[in-house]
């Protein structure tokens, strides 16, 4: 049976003003029941340089509890494990992590771009341009892959001393025109890719280093023959130049991939969702940045953001140490550059990309812009449990005299009606009023932000309500 704990703020998480006490308050759970715990080890740090630390216990009708204030805009992070009476730990207990910001709309960036961050960029941008990138390769996938698709290895061209390589597939019979193009990066690893498949899309799936594929190679042959990318990118000497950090090929690989897919007559010449988790969030920032094509970026658990700010005294995540050559590569000074929609999804207990990096980038993104936190939530789990979950928006239309009364199409077919509009008495934001026209008619609201939002739907771009009449 799953054992696991459960915190309960006094405010939503990312509602505290600087200095307005933080109060979190912890149970014991197994299964959905609460239960006691006579020893927790706890420890609370933050983003402003504080460190406690202790042991206490929970019960069902007496929680743990603590409490805190931030100094500045950032966020305070609460780690519990579970223990044994006599303080050793309980391996099948999940442990806790949570946080809770204040003022996080304020968190910076901890450095300044670069003076020559575009002319850099912009030579890299030529390289690729007046680049004749060709395949160098392309056989069918070695794997048993879904009917109606056709699917390849590729190996690409680059201007550089280096060559990208991954997985394209695309339905069988597409007609010109026909398909979006959907790019996605994988995580931190030594592994080659496997490929992806959706209806209408080009689907292009990089690995990030140029190996070998998932089908060409087993995964021991895979690290056998690539030991020399054992902890790459983070040799502190490579990273004091932008030329000779390992991230920049990376970029380069990526860029030279949208190119030839751009060229395959079956994209329809308008939508390229750049997609990635982790690293992977990395690299799609920016290829998102260095291509004004790309239409939507949709990140998850955006990692090597905001590098420099554990120089700053902000909890530390794991990424490379700040040197300067990273400067060029952080995700944070990528996301200043993108000119499309931008998607982000986050953990509030995720501390190998901690929230007030990932904070940061949301906001220095200068376009239309959401971020999605689930508490709870590390690097690659969810709770275990429905977690509460945590939204900022930004460039959505929130003016309701947009909204008109009458009809609306929802991207997955049901149809509404607009019948009003409200205020929400806490937060002041402009809800929608709408009931379906169909079943039994409930009575719905929605934040009028997200009435237009745009959607990913069949993997093409979409409004969420589109108007048909009176």
């Amino acid at each position: 049976m799953t054992k696991w704990f459960k915190v309960e703020l006094d405010k939503p998480a990312l509602s505290y003003k600087v200095g307005e006490p933080i109060k979190f308050k912890v149970y014991a759970m197994q299964d959905l029941g609460k239960i006691s715990l006579s020893c927790l080890k706890w420890q609370l740090t933050t983003d402003d340089g504080q460190n406690e630390w202790g042991y206490s216990s929970t019960t069902p009708s007496n929680p743990f509890e603590v409490e805190t204030t931030l100094s500045r805009p950032g966020f305070a992070r609460l780690h519990i494990d579970a223990m044994t009476d006599d303080v050793a730990l309980i391996p099948d207990f999940t442990p806790l992590d949570a946080s809770a910001g204040a003022e996080v709309e304020k968190i910076p960036y901890a450095d300044e771009i670069p003076e020559d961050f575009d002319e850099y960029w912009a030579k890299i941008e030529k390289d690729i341009a007046d680049h004749e990138v060709k395949f160098l390769r392309k056989t069918p996938y070695g794997k048993p892959v879904p009917e109606g698709y056709d699917c390849y290895n590729v190996r690409i061209s680059t201007p550089y001393d280096t060559v990208a390589s991954g997985c394209i597939s695309i339905p069988k019979d597409a007609a010109e025109k026909s398909c979006s193009i959907r790019m996605a990066f994988m995580g931190y690893g030594v592994a080659g890719a496997a490929p992806s498949f959706a209806p209408n899309t080009i689907y292009v799936v990089m690995n990030a280093h140029g190996i070998d594929n998932q089908d060409e190679i087993t995964r021991a042959e895979t690290w056998n023959k690539n030991k020399h990318l054992l902890n790459y990118g983070f040799n502190e000497k490579d990273n004091e130049n932008p030329d000779t950090c390992y991230w920049k090929n990376m970029a380069v690989r990526n860029l030279c991939a949208l190119k030839i897919a751009k060229a395959l007559p079956q994209w329809d010449g308008e939508h390229i969702i750049a997609a990635g988790g982790s690293q992977g969030a990395l690299q799609a920032t920016t290829v998102a940045a260095h291509s004004e094509e790309v239409t939507l970026l949709d990140l998850s658990v955006p990692w090597f953001c905001n590098i420099a700010a554990e120089t700053k005294g902000y909890l530390q995540g794991w990424r490379p140490k700040f040197k300067e050559g990273l400067r060029y590569f952080d995700t944070v000074a990528q996301g200043t550059r993108v000119k499309c929609p931008v998607k982000i999804f986050a953990g509030l207990g995720d501390y190998c990309c901690p929230p007030h990096s990932t904070m940061a980038l949301y906001n220095n993104i200068k376009t239309q812009k959401s971020i999605r936190y689930l508490q709870q939530r590390t690097h690659g789990v969810n709770p275990p449990f429905l977690p509460e979950e945590f939204e900022l928006r930004c460039g959505f239309e929130e003016d309701t005299n947009e909204i008109k009364l009458g009809k609306y199409r929802h991207y997955k077919g049901g149809e509404y009606e607009v019948i009003g509009f409200a205020r929400h008495s806490e937060t002041e934001e402009q809800m929608v009023v709408y009931r379906a026209l169909y079943g039994e008619g409930e009575t719905w609201t929605r934040p009028a932000s997200m009435w237009f939002d745009v959607v990913i739907h069949d993997y093409k771009l979409v409004t969420r309500f589109t108007y048909i009449g009176e």
